[in-house]
């Protein structure tokens, strides 16, 4: 005969759940992550690196987008002329510190770099 007294599981009811931390993020997670923003800022010197190909290669370096005040021809460059360098020299120069500091911005947020990306060729942003 089957014992009364003693303890019963009733299978309804679940053992003590205990509250689970959250599972720490994956190496590749993260490694995505910086590939991505590693990234970023290599893909958007690929346009005044462009720019500067074309200018050696078919213009001779005498390729400039300048603004050109109070014209219609002078358009284009308010847009473009944060492509155009000077030379080879200028590019490179201003390649490794837009590299620099976009890293160092975009370690600490997306938004604040699109932010900073977005503002640097709006009228008075360089002064000379």
């Amino acid at each position: 005969m089957a014992e009364v007294n003693g303890p019963t599981e009733h299978p309804t009811q679940s053992p003590k759940s205990t509250p689970q931390a959250p599972a720490p993020s994956t190496p590749s997670g993260w490694l995505s992550r910086v590939k991505a923003n590693g990234l970023l800022p290599l893909q958007i010197l690929a346009i005044p690196w462009v720019q500067e190909i074309v200018d050696q290669v078919m213009f001779g370096g005498r390729w400039n987008l300048p603004v050109h005040p109070r014209s219609w021809d002078g358009l284009p460059g308010i847009v473009l002329s944060a492509f155009s360098h000077a030379d080879l020299a200028h590019l490179i120069g201003n390649s490794i510190a837009f590299t620099l500091f976009s890293w160092l911005i975009l370690a600490k947020s997306k938004r604040d770099y699109w932010i900073n990306v977005s503002s640097m060729n709006r009228p008075g942003a360089e002064k000379s």
